[in-house]
This record gives C-alpha cells, sequence and structure tokens, in this order.
C-alpha cells in the first residue's frame, strides 16, 4: 500500500493514511454523439439536394420523352420510349435559336464583365477610401435595392430612347452594368480584410488604386466569382428588360425565343419546349464549374473569418 499522505494525530505519533480511490470515470460519449450528429447532417443535406435536384433531373429525363408518356398519369422518372426527336426539332430551329442564343452570350457575359470592374472599385471606394458623404452615397445605393424594376424602367426607356439604343444590345448591356446588390457584396468582403494591409500598402508609397491593384484585388477573386456567376444567371435567365427594349428578331435574346417557341410548339409538342430548356442552360452550368472552386473557397474563406 503506498503512502500518499502523512498526517501527525496525537503529539509526536505520525501516521499514514490511503487517499481513497477516485471515483469510475463515465465512458466518453462525445465521439458517438458527434458522429450521430455528423449522420443527421448529411442526411438531411441529401434529402435537401435531392428535393432540388428533382425538377432538373425531371426536365433532363422529359426531354426524351414523347408527348403521351411526358403527360401520362402516374408519371414516369425514367423514359420507357427515349427518342432523339425532340432534340432533331430543335436542330431545325437553330437559324431562329443559334442567332438569340449568341445574342445571350453577349449579353450576360459583357454584364459579367462589367459588373466585376464596376461593383469592385465602388466596393473598394466605399469600404477603404474616405471622402465626403459616403456613408449618405452608401445608404441612397442601398435604398435602390427597395426599388422594383418595374418603377425604373420608364425613365430607363426614356433615356435609351434618348441614346437611339432601343432595339439594340447595347442598351441591355448599359442598364446591367453595374449593380447595388453586387456592390454591397464586395464592399462587405472588403471590409473583412484587415485595414492594416491598406495600411501598410499606404506606407509603401502605394496610391488608392495600386492599393486596391495589388492588395485587394487579388484576395477578392473568390467574392468576384460569386458575383460574377449571379450577374450571368440573372442577365441569361431575363425576360422582363429585353421584352421592352428589343423588337426585331435578330436581337432578341434565348428567353423570348423560348417563349416564341412555346406560342408555335405549344399545341403539338411541348416535349421540344423541355428539350429547348435543357440546351438553353447548359451555359450557365457551365459557368457555374468554371466558377465552383471559387464559390467553394469564398464559402469556406467566410466561414473561417466568422
Amino acid at each position: 500500500m503506498a503512502i500518499d499522505s502523512v498526517t501527525v494525530d496525537p503529539p509526536g505519533v505520525i501516521t499514514s493514511r490511503p487517499t481513497p480511490p477516485a471515483p469510475p470515470r463515465r465512458p466518453r460519449r462525445s465521439g458517438v454523439r458527434r458522429g450521430s450528429r455528423l449522420l443527421w447532417r448529411t442526411v438531411i443535406t441529401l434529402i435537401i439536394a435531392a428535393v432540388m435536384l428533382y425538377p432538373f433531373v425531371w426536365m433532363i429525363s422529359g426531354s426524351f420523352k414523347t408527348v403521351s408518356e411526358l403527360f401520362r398519369s402516374p408519371p414516369t422518372f425514367i423514359p420507357q420510349h427515349a427518342t432523339l426527336e425532340n432534340y432533331r426539332v430543335v436542330n431545325q430551329q437553330t437559324s431562329l435559336l443559334g442567332r438569340m442564343y449568341l445574342n445571350s452570350l453577349i449579353i450576360a457575359g459583357s454584364i459579367t464583365v462589367l459588373q466585376a470592374v464596376t461593383c469592385s472599385l465602388a466596393a473598394f471606394a466605399f469600404a477603404r477610401l474616405q471622402f465626403r458623404g459616403r456613408k449618405v452615397m452608401f445608404g441612397l445605393l442601398m435604398t435602390s435595392l427597395m426599388i422594383p424594376a418595374q418603377l425604373t424602367i420608364i425613365p430607363n426607356f426614356f433615356t435609351m430612347k434618348q441614346l437611339h439604343l432601343i432595339d439594340s444590345r447595347l442598351s441591355l448591356i448599359l442598364l446591367g452594368a453595374y449593380s447595388a446588390f453586387g456592390v454591397f457584396l464586395m464592399r462587405t468582403y472588403f471590409m473583412s480584410i484587415p485595414i492594416e494591409l491598406h495600411e501598410a500598402a499606404r506606407v509603401d508609397g502605394c496610391g488608392a488604386f495600386r492599393s486596391f491593384w495589388h492588395v485587394h484585388l487579388p484576395l477578392a477573386w473568390p467574392i468576384i466569382a460569386v458575383n460574377s456567376v449571379l450577374a450571368f444567371n440573372t442577365a441569361w435567365g431575363d425576360f422582363f428588360t429585353p421584352l421592352i427594349f428589343l423588337k426585331s428578331l435578330d436581337n432578341m435574346t434565348l428567353p423570348l425565343g423560348i417563349s416564341l417557341i412555346q406560342g408555335t410548339y405549344s399545341q403539338t409538342s411541348q416535349s421540344v419546349l423541355v428539350a429547348t430548356l435543357v440546351v438553353s442552360i447548359l451555359p450557365v452550368i457551365v459557368v457555374f464549374l468554371i466558377a465552383r472552386r471559387r464559390l467553394i473557397q469564398s464559402v469556406a474563406t467566410s466561414g473561417i473569418r466568422g
């Protein structure tokens, strides 16, 4: 028996008392609980992903179905008689849809590039530069987010009419060249960058633009990719603005072309319309695949900073 403590009871008498045994430890269940939480999160994530992907997968499946099978009740998920006839009909409309496809690519691509330039510069100015009226101007910019686009369409129409840009792709590009939401999004990201980097660049002799170009812009590529994906998707699927400013078939965008096909083939084949929709979303998927690494980096970086 080990002597763990020594006490003096009577004067001059030394006795030893053993330390009482420690109580038994309870088995740790933190690992089990952590694994259970991870399992539930995985199951919930898979359910949400299945719900979100179901319309997309059903659209692809419906593009290979005949009209009778497309409206069958109960519906079939996998085509029983798969056919490429719908895509053959879409291919016959290449002369019309090809031009609209190109118009949408030019407009959406130009808007994406212009928003990356204008929003990043404006966001840097609001985040790092000190000038009179900065807070008031930013507040007015944020207030514009609450104004519906339908209220500004009339003054925008008369402005483009004065510039002789009605029925021109340039009118849509100029109207989408900036975004208040994009400025807000990038400004929030720039505010999260340590200001010591900006001050160090100023000490080294960098001006405002050189600080933006060499310090902030390389760090802002993830958020620029996020805004680019949002800008491209918005411009690609916009139907209201092209309907107001475009008139001729040569300048129409793809959403207007899909509406035209729907009016032409609605009584004969809805499957053709579904196949057209599948072809129309291919650029959006390509843009997402190109920017997916930046998107993941942006989410990971914001999670670390939060």
